[in-house]
């Protein structure tokens, strides 16, 4: 095991995608990042290559999904500030 400096415990064994998804849902969990930003700190926090993570990504559907549907969530915030933010100025 593996401990973080925000108290999450970690596996780096990790042998399936299966495994992997199951830590980022606890660090998404933990710390409310979006699943992207999990995978990225897991990487950087197991001493890991971002090649290995984004094989174990490439092997759950679940995971690809959610990182998917975060990075659309993002993007739709951003242009509903963007509209409203501009609403009646033009």
């Amino acid at each position: 095991m593996f401990s973080m400096e925000k108290g999450i415990i970690m596996n780096i064994a990790i042998k399936t995608p299966s495994q992997f998804v199951a830590e980022i849902e606890g660090i998404v969990k933990e710390t409310q990042m979006s699943y992207f930003d999990a995978c990225m700190y897991y990487a950087h926090q197991a001493n890991v290559e971002i090649e290995t993570v984004a094989s174990l990504i490439k092997g759950s559907q679940i995971l690809k999904a959610k990182i998917a549907a975060d990075d659309f969530m993002r993007m739709y915030r951003s242009e509903f500030r963007r509209v409203f933010t501009n609403f009646g100025k033009e």
